[in-house]
C-alpha cells in the first residue's frame, strides 16, 4: 500500500468518525429532550436492566 493510499484511508476514516460522532451527539440530545436524563447512557442502562430482568431476550438484539 502506498503512502497516498494510506492517507486516503485515514482521511476516509476521519470522515466516518466525524459523521458517527455527529449522529451520536444528535441522538443523545434527542433522548435527553424526550426524558432520558443521561441520553444514550440512560437508554443503555434501561436496556441492560431489561435484559437482566428477562424482559428482553438477548437473542432478540443480535
Amino acid at each position: 500500500m502506498t503512502t497516498e493510499e494510506i492517507q486516503r484511508k485515514i482521511a476516509h476514516s476521519e470522515f466516518v468518525h466525524d459523521q458517527l460522532v455527529t449522529e451520536l451527539e444528535a441522538l443523545d440530545r434527542l433522548l435527553r429532550a424526550t426524558g432520558f436524563p443521561d441520553g444514550v447512557a440512560s437508554v443503555r442502562q434501561v436496556a441492560e436492566e431489561m435484559l437482566q430482568e428477562g424482559i428482553l431476550d438477548s437473542e432478540e438484539i443480535e
